[in-house]
């Protein structure tokens, strides 16, 4: 379970480099959670832009089981989509970290692995809640707050994402997999590699991508392609 202890902050450079740089002081579903961050971070090192009253946390997970990044992903994805629906947005999976309403971002997912006496996942993830103006990525990016009009408190966003993950634990990894598939915007999409058009057909356990091309059949792992131009689609 996660959120047995939750530690909040008025501003941090990034929650997930903070609790990287604390592990000792935190254990197994341990939460920061921070106002604002300075300098966020997504994956690829891509910046993630914080303000002041939207979410912006991260969680440690002990990996005793070993268990894939992909896993963390999954249930991640699927209690944030919860999280979203509860408060009246439909929103949707783009592999592999972001969630999306339409072909606009609304949450961005970073997990880290990290060895250091012992073998950890650090969650880290940004909710845009009440945000109304993007400047210049209004054009794919969105909040809660522009999807229903209606301002709330991100420390009441964060309780229901610990009350959606937590209720996921009991889920079977199928159930998981099989709602994590049905969120999913790139299924039959076509994504080009090495000048190449390949639609995508699947997306494994493992969290790689099986593509086809001309009857010709190919699998990816997820560092391996970019979906970026999905923000561009009309």
């Amino acid at each position: 379970m996660i959120g047995n202890k939750v530690c909040f902050f008025k501003s941090l450079d990034s929650t997930n480099s903070f609790m990287k740089e604390h592990l000792s002081n935190y254990s197994d579903g341990d939460m920061i959670c921070a106002n604002v961050q300075t300098k966020g971070r997504g994956r690829r090192n891509n910046n993630w832009i914080s303000r002041k009253g939207d979410l912006h946390f991260s969680f440690i997970i002990n990996n005793k089981e070993k268990i894939y990044s992909f896993n963390v992903i999954r249930m991640v994805s699927n209690a944030v989509c919860n999280v979203l629906l509860n408060y009246g947005v439909d929103a949707n999976i783009k592999y592999p970290n972001d969630i999306v309403v339409g072909n606009k971002k609304i949450t961005g997912i970073l997990i880290e692995r990290v060895i250091k006496d012992d073998d950890y996942f650090v969650v880290g993830i940004g909710i845009n809640v009440i945000t109304k103006d993007f400047d210049d990525l209004n054009f794919k990016a969105t909040s809660i707050l522009l999807e229903t009009g209606d301002t709330y408190d991100y420390r009441d966003v964060l309780m229901s994402f610990i009350n959606e993950y937590n209720k996921l634990l009991e889920c079977s990894d199928i159930d998981l997999h099989k709602n994590f598939l049905k969120r999913s915007v790139v299924l039959g999409k076509t994504i080009i590699i090495e000048n190449k058009e390949y639609e995508v057909t699947d997306i494994n356990y493992q969290g790689l991508l099986m593509l086809e091309r001309n009857g010709e059949k190919t699998v990816k792992q997820m560092n391996e392609v970019t979906l970026k131009d999905y923000y561009n689609e009309s």
